[in-house]
């Protein structure tokens, strides 16, 4: 259905731009037989739902696959940096020798924390190095 009632259509705007990112919250990982008749498709959204497995074996290094850690980390009562970091080290443990890029996105709320953002960032920086060969 995603095809027949969405793609079809936006296919006809999406090759009018010289690159095209697809996905924002939705699981892709079982759409990327149509979306790779995507014209000029460069990168992917891997959601907190998508199955990144999934998605490595069907992507490989054709495209950049976006991955965005679930905001909920970012609300919860009491911050745990930790469980943070092992989310995305696992993400990338997966990704490992594909394209990527991390996206913290649909941040509604810190608990009035902002340094929750600033101490993730830091965070992701230096777990992303780890990966970086």
């Amino acid at each position: 259905m995603h095809e027949e009632f969405a793609l079809q259509y936006e296919k006809r705007w999406l090759k009018k731009f010289g690159l095209t990112y697809y996905g924002c919250c939705e699981p892709l990982h079982n759409k990327m037989s149509i979306l790779k008749t995507i014209p000029n498709l460069r990168k992917v959204s891997c959601s907190p739902w998508c199955k990144v497995d999934k998605m490595v074996e069907q992507i490989g290094t054709d495209y950049v696959i976006s991955i965005k850690p679930n905001p909920a980390i970012f609300a919860e009562d009491n911050w745990n940096l930790e469980v943070a970091r092992k989310l995305l080290e696992t993400s990338l443990e997966k990704t490992r020798g594909c394209h990527v890029e991390i996206i913290a996105k649909d941040l509604s709320t810190m608990r009035g924390q902002p340094q929750r953002l600033w101490e993730w960032a830091d965070m992701a920086i230096r777990t992303v190095e780890k990966f970086r060969h």
